[in-house]
């Protein structure tokens, strides 16, 4: 039975401050006697991942919870805002895949398939739920673009969409990216029973 948080926000729809009240946690009922259980709000997710360095892709599953709370409030530019770092996050970890591809093509011994493994697993299950979120704030959007009468923030909710929908693009590229890893790997398995060069001294055989 904690006080809620409290804080003042300016409400884009109404041009005008307004009070907001959250809880970071709530009580699930679990319709077992008296036996009840905690869950994380929205916003208590967004405060307990920003307190950890995340990856690429649970950055951007936060941005669009974001993304999400800003539409509510009417608050367009700073969802759009969010959107374009979203796109960031995107391309950041395109490129960590790269580097990756680039690492098994080298030297594919500096790799451990048990982490290609785990990437493409984890990060094809966290891009496709991220993706259908990216959807339905697609079609968010698009619902309040057709009760909304502001021209000025009609504009920003069409850029916004635009956003979105190249956000979704660049999410499913990224799926087929982080699927495709193993199969690199495979590529080039036939590098790992290849004879290591010695360098300048004989090898073991060479001497005796």
């Amino acid at each position: 039975r904690y006080l809620p948080f409290e804080y003042r926000y300016f409400d884009g729809a109404s041009h005008a401050f307004k009070p907001r009240r959250f809880w970071l946690i709530k009580a699930v009922y679990t319709g077992t006697g008296q036996e009840t259980l905690f869950a994380l709000t929205e916003e208590g997710y967004a405060a307990y991942f920003g307190l950890y360095e995340t990856s690429a892709l649970d950055s951007t599953a936060i941005g669009n919870l974001r993304i999400k709370l800003l539409i509510e409030r009417g608050n367009v530019d700073d969802a759009i805002a969010v959107a374009e770092q979203n796109n960031k996050q995107c391309t950041r970890k395109a490129h960590d895949i790269r580097n990756t591809r680039r690492a098994i093509q080298r030297n594919i011994h500096s790799i451990d398939f048990a982490r290609i493994n785990a990437m493409a697993d984890e990060g094809t299950g966290q891009a496709t739920q991220i993706q259908r979120e990216s959807s339905r704030l697609h079609y968010m959007v698009l619902d309040n673009l057709q009760v909304t009468e502001d021209e000025a923030q009609e504009f920003k909710l069409r850029q916004l969409a635009r956003h979105l929908k190249r956000l979704n693009l660049r999410q499913m590229e990224l799926v087929g990216e982080l699927q495709r890893l193993p199969d690199d790997y495979h590529q080039n398995s036939y590098k790992l029973f290849r004879k290591r060069n010695q360098g300048l001294l004989p090898s073991l055989h060479e001497v005796l």
